[in-house]
């Protein structure tokens, strides 16, 4: 049963995935809690999935694919922040629209957006990256005219988001009017890469805009 519960890479031994299933719920959301705030969600859902799974494993946990069971975990995670009352918090919520939106279900995602009482800009962000990596560019669009404020990180998703679905010009014009202290590494990056999707006819266009980069590193390369 275990080695068809989820292939992927372990955050935790399976000698300390057995002792936390047999522990306290405090003991592993505390681990749980650690994986979240040290910035890795993935691993944090992974662990819940395989401690639910090794105690009481409901249908889910059998999915033939791997994508099956991160919407099917993802949905009784979500289900469950809600029952013990956390669904309203900032992080929690977040975590969730990145969930949907990763699982291509980004209606999902816009309604846990929608329902949150408190949004930062980081929730924001997930909405625009979740929307553009699903070819919602107008959802994408929308909502970052509403943010009333923008970080490097926000305009770098929306370069990113026309240039990945192939509105290349509408990139490249919010590129020239992005603010110039939001043009990092990042944005420049995005951009040029944006043009080299395209292939051979916008590689000199690439080229031009790369040599006008102010620094490079070897993402840029």
């Amino acid at each position: 049963m275990e080695n068809r519960v989820v292939a992927a890479r372990n955050p935790l031994s399976s000698q300390e995935i057995s002792l936390l299933s047999a522990a306290t719920n405090g003991s592993w959301s505390h681990v749980i809690k650690r994986y979240l705030s040290q910035g890795a969600p993935e691993e944090a859902l992974l662990l819940y999935i395989q401690i639910l799974c090794k105690r009481n494993p409901p249908l889910w946990c059998y999915s033939s694919t791997t994508q099956g069971l991160w919407v099917s975990a993802g949905k009784a995670f979500h289900a469950e922040s809600i029952t013990i009352g956390v669904d309203s918090d900032v992080g929690i919520g977040t975590s969730l629209v990145s969930m949907y939106s990763k699982c291509r279900d980004i209606v999902g995602s816009h309604r846990v957006f929608d329902e949150m009482p408190d949004r930062n800009l980081v929730t924001c962000n997930a909405m625009i990256r979740g929307c553009s990596r699903n070819g919602g560019m107008g959802s994408a669009s929308f909502s970052f005219e509403r943010m009333l404020e923008k970080t490097e990180v926000t305009w770098a998703e929306m370069i990113d988001g026309y240039a990945r679905n192939g509105v290349i010009i509408a990139a490249r014009r919010l590129f020239n009017c992005s603010p110039h202290e939001m043009r990092n590494l990042v944005t420049w990056t995005v951009m040029i890469d944006g043009y080299v999707r395209i292939g051979q006819l916008k590689l000199k266009t690439a080229r031009q805009l790369f040599e006008e980069m102010p620094q490079r590193n070897c993402y840029s390369w």
